[in-house]
């Protein structure tokens, strides 16, 4: 049986990758001994350490860098407490801590993006610079589209419908600028209830009448923790001049408009911004997108004038695109496999805070990844499948299993690209046009990913929940994650935590926020559940509309002209 061939998918073009080696004949009369074989093999030997890279990358170093960031953060907690530290030294502590772990982040940011950008303008010259695939294209645009505004609309519902408030998290406190307040502590209110079972009241001051009011609070390990306060209460701000008491400062200077309307004309205006550093520099994932897709479009133009010169000295745009494509691939592959070790200053760090409690935020983190699997279930067998059925009128589960290696695949190595091949071959087996599917899948692993879709929107309601931004999540901002989601989508990388930085740019652009909320550390916990189960959703959906579109039934073929017969 013949090897089967590999599928280059930034090409679109099928290769083999195997030579077989032609046997050496020995001198007449020349005996070879037999040498003992030893488990010093190669191929063993790097099947052994990819297995362990593996294990590393994936769940149980995801689990054991967690443990060891629950004994770092508990440890130096009690250390400080009993050496007499108070409240605010153990903030900047765990601030300090958090902050090493922050550039993790700060580098995934730094090299996602750009790698994004040369992903989506790849996928989009490639699709333009394809002969013959004019209608092909408008299918594969207009598929992509409606899968992925299924997945963003159902990642929403099960947000706000099935977790609700599970997600909320601790208040954050934002400072008046303009009067130059520090918040000093929360004053818990007198009582007079003689049950110890009573909740405490904290100070606060009402926002419409700026009376001081008595709201209810809960108190955990010594400290006033402020949840489940109305959202028209604010702490009670004290201003300390004379720099007498110890401050600690925590100013949000979130982004605020008049209007709906006010928030939506910037978001349209950001688009197209005067500089086109600024698309970068502020972490504009849309119009990185939207620039992605304009510069392939004229990177394909531009291969087209290259190749009908043919002169030596000219250069060819694409084959620059890819060159960079690789680099950037590279630099993220050295920063992944810091990840584990990256997880420990990031769950320690709020826990010395004591401003993230482990025993009330895991659970949490427990509820977002089931309803993550919920609704990437019901996408995976309901939702896509009933398309599939609509389009062609085959069965989507016999192709579902047909498919299943692949899938099984790419949740093991948590890459769409490097699952592809296997998926191709695969595919070529059913009732469709191979030329049209390969094209479609190819072309479909850099901007068909409804699996990134639905994380985008789940994980920025996470972020906003259980971040304490609860005040500032309104329908028009879940309009605007879900705008956001269905652009973005294409920037998420076919990597490992590919979709955390789109999360984390998303984020920083729609609230105006420098600051890396502590829910990002345990959303990076979750990525070694999430992550896989976001890539067997990008190469379904990506299966479906390849099936879809490579249906016989729905191609035009071409009829025989009539022959004169004498």
């Amino acid at each position: 049986m013949a090897p089967p061939s590999d599928y280059d998918s930034a090409k679109g073009e099928s290769h083999d990758d195997f030579e077989v080696s032609q046997p050496t004949v020995a001198a007449l009369g020349t005996r070879h001994t037999h040498q003992t074989t030893t488990s010093t093999d190669p191929d063993e030997a790097n099947e052994r350490s990819e297995k362990v890279l593996n294990w590393y990358l994936g769940a149980p170093g995801t689990l054991v860098g967690t443990i060891l960031g629950v004994v770092v953060g508990e440890g130096v907690t009690a250390v400080l407490e009993s050496q007499g530290f108070e409240a605010d030294d153990l903030y900047r502590v765990g601030d300090f801590v958090h902050q090493m772990g922050q550039l993790y982040f700060r580098a995934l940011m730094f090299v996602t993006l750009p790698l994004a950008f040369f992903n989506v303008s790849l996928s989009i010259a490639d699709m333009v610079t394809s002969k013959r695939m004019f209608k092909v294209r408008w299918k594969l645009v207009g598929l992509t589209l409606l899968t992925t505004v299924l997945a963003v609309t159902q990642a929403l519902v099960w947000t706000r419908f099935v977790l609700g408030d599970r997600l909320n998290g601790v208040t954050y406190v934002e400072q008046v600028a303009s009067f130059n307040l520090t918040t000093y502590d929360a004053f818990e209110c007198p009582s007079t209830s003689t049950s110890s079972s009573a909740s405490p009241t904290v100070l606060t001051v009402d926002n419409t009448t700026n009376q001081l009011v008595c709201v209810p609070s809960e108190k955990t390990f010594g400290l006033t923790k402020y949840m489940h306060w109305a959202p028209d209460h604010r702490l009670f701000h004290v201003a300390d001049r004379r720099k007498v008491l110890a401050t600690k400062h925590s100013v949000l200077d979130v982004a605020r408009f008049e209007s709906k309307r006010a928030e939506t004309l910037n978001a349209i205006f950001k688009l197209a911004p005067s500089n086109l550093i600024d698309i970068f520099s502020t972490n504009n994932v849309v119009g990185l997108v939207l620039l992605a897709v304009a510069l392939g479009n004229a990177a394909s133009l531009a291969s087209k004038k290259t190749k009908g010169h043919k002169s030596p000295t000219s250069i060819d745009p694409i084959q620059v695109m890819r060159e960079l494509h690789a680099i950037f691939k590279t630099m993220l592959s050295f920063i992944v496999t810091v990840t584990p070790v990256a997880i420990i200053p990031l769950v320690a760090g709020p826990l010395i805070t004591r401003i993230i409690d482990a025993r009330a935020n895991f659970p949490k983190l427990v509820y977002f990844v089931l309803a993550f699997g919920g609704a990437g279930a019901l996408h995976m067998f309901l939702v896509l499948p009933f398309l599939l059925f609509a389009f062609t009128g085959t069965n989507p589960y016999k192709y579902l299993w047909l498919v299943k290696d692949a899938l099984l695949y790419s949740f093991s190595c948590t890459s769409s690209s490097k699952s592809l091949p296997v998926a191709i071959r695969l595919m070529d087996s059913t009732d469709c046009d191979r030329n049209i599917s390969r094209f479609a899948g190819s072309i479909g692993t850099g901007i068909n990913k409804n699996g990134g879709g639905a994380y985008i929107v789940m994980a920025l309601v996470f972020t906003f929940r259980n971040g304490g931004l609860l005040e500032f999540f309104s329908p028009g901002k879940e309009a605007m994650i879900c705008a956001n989601a269905l652009v973005a989508s294409m920037a998420v990388s076919p990597v490992r935590t590919g979709g955390l930085a789109v999360v984390m740019s998303v984020f920083h652009h729609l609230t105006n926020l420098e600051i890396m909320p502590y829910a990002f550390s345990f959303m990076l916990i979750a990525e070694c559940i999430v992550d896989p189960i976001s890539t067997v959703l990008n190469l379904w959906g990506n299966l479906v509309v390849a099936r879809i579109i490579a249906d016989k039934k729905a191609t035009v073929t071409r009829r025989p002209r009539p022959t004169n017969v004498a």
